[in-house]
């Protein structure tokens, strides 16, 4: 919003006040349609998919994304290691996971 620059300073000082208000208030109530969605899509989920969900929603879950691929660190992945931890990440199967070990049980994560 553009506030005029031949206004006073008390008339700008409120102006930007309001705004101010205005975005807290539109946060707020976009905040809360957001908490009341996220209720109901949890409410509707199965008990395995809902823990899944509740874990990939905290803070930090996704950080391992953005972080550099430092190698002193152990921070880089290769292309399969990538896919594996993504797939592990949404509860997906496994590329090319053996399905037995070669003692002969089955193979499970």
């Amino acid at each position: 919003a553009v506030v005029s620059t031949q206004s006073t300073g008390e008339r700008t000082v409120s102006v930007a006040k309001s705004l101010k208000v205005a975005k807290e208030e539109v946060a707020y109530a976009k905040s809360m349609f957001n908490k009341k969605h996220l209720a109901s899509v949890s409410d509707k989920l199965p008990p395995d998919q809902l823990r899944l969900h509740e874990e990939l929603c905290k803070r930090g879950s996704s950080t391992w994304l953005t972080s550099l691929p430092l190698a002193e660190h152990g921070f880089n992945l290769n292309k399969s290691e990538f896919w594996d931890a993504l797939a592990l990440r949404y509860d997906l199967a496994l590329r090319d996971f053996p399905t037995h070990c070669a003692c002969g049980k089955s193979n499970s994560i």
